[in-house]
């Protein structure tokens, strides 16, 4: 049986006896469609050197989009040089923390993610900062990673779960008791229009 367009186009499809659509299909990841199809795929690697006896503000986020969502696929962690509590002990230790709501105040150090489909002219429309940001509010805790080895890097795939909706924030801390070190934060996402 042949199944006519019909808006006339002259295209058909064919089904089989068993009334089933004879297709051919592709699958691709999000990560590839997004940087592939629509180039806005984007990275951003901050480093930041240990504060001794406080938080280091790691990375500072906000979405400076009017209509696209940040859409966070990956975040790694790693810390270098560093000497504290490692690994930590029922809790007690060195570990990354993620978190929302927060506003930039000042310092830090502008930096430009980068679009991963080399030649695209896009831009992200995200601002990030690094070199420990002072930032204001209270954040609302998302995820915290505790590091288990030193020069580790803890990769956490959030799969396009985590989204920065227009205007919002997210920051990166390290909570520690180290004396020195060197951290490192590379968050991958995408910047996708939402289709209702």
């Amino acid at each position: 049986m042949i199944i006519e367009d019909g808006r006339g186009s002259g295209k058909k499809a064919g089904v089989d006896s068993d009334n089933r659509l004879a297709v051919n299909s592709r699958s691709e990841s999000l990560q590839h469609f997004t940087s592939h199809e629509e180039e806005q795929a984007y990275q951003v690697l901050t480093l930041t050197s240990v504060v001794v006896g406080e938080t280091t503000a790691i990375t500072h986020v906000k979405n400076l989009s009017t209509e696209r969502d940040m859409v966070i696929t990956y975040i790694r962690h790693q810390i270098l040089g560093n000497t504290g509590t490692i690994p930590s002990v029922d809790g007690n230790g060195n570990y990354f923390l993620i978190s929302a709501k927060e506003t930039y105040s000042s310092g830090g150090v502008l930096v430009d993610p980068v679009n991963i489909k080399i030649g695209s002219g896009n831009e992200s429309e995200v601002q990030v900062y690094n070199g420990n940001p002072i930032v204001a509010g209270v954040g609302v805790e998302i995820d915290r990673f505790y590091t288990q080895n030193f020069g580790d890097m803890n990769v956490l795939n959030k799969e396009g779960a985590l989204i920065v909706k227009p205007h919002n924030t997210l920051s990166v801390k390290y909570i520690s008791d180290d004396v020195e070190g060197v951290l490192y934060t590379r968050i991958s996402f995408l910047m996708k229009i939402k289709v209702d």
